[in-house]
């Protein structure tokens, strides 16, 4: 299949608008998560957040190209990208209330234009999947290294 046959199954039945609000959503929301970049951080660290932002890239790349179908039960394929991007806020020290707004944020996109049939109980559960990516990344940090847990605000 070629990259453009790809590019159409991909975005198949996706506004235009849709697909601009998604991409300004994510360039505003990577943006604001790695102005939230904590100083005086180990090498270490800024390595894990580096591994871990490369591997959510290949996980999202991989939902993008193969799974099909989702968001019609609580838990499904995408709930692995929803878990991931948790904890790349979390590795990232992305304050609680950012990553909340991004989430749910994000939820309202996709429900508007990617996934107009989503039942509610996957919007929840892609939420929560999220902080608690978010929590458990946070706690890795605050236990491994001196930089304490991210803010709340």
């Amino acid at each position: 299949m070629n990259d453009q046959a790809t590019a159409q199954n991909l975005f198949a039945g996706k506004s235009r608008l849709s697909i601009a609000l998604a991409m300004m959503f994510l360039v505003t929301g990577a943006a604001f998560v790695i102005s939230t970049r904590l100083r005086n951080e180990p090498a270490s660290v800024e390595t894990i957040r580096i591994v871990v932002t490369i591997v959510w890239g290949a996980v999202l790349a991989g939902l993008f190209l193969w799974a099909r179908g989702g968001d019609t039960t609580a838990v499904d394929y995408w709930t692995i990208g929803h878990t991931m991007t948790g904890v790349v806020f979390g590795v990232w020290g992305t304050p609680l209330v950012l990553v909340l707004i991004l989430t749910i944020g994000w939820e309202i996109v996709e429900k508007a234009g990617f996934s107009p049939d989503e039942v509610v109980l996957n919007l929840v559960m892609d939420v929560i999947v999220a902080l608690a990516g978010w929590a458990a990344a946070a706690l890795l940090i605050d236990w491994t290294t001196t930089l304490g847990f991210p803010p709340i605000l």
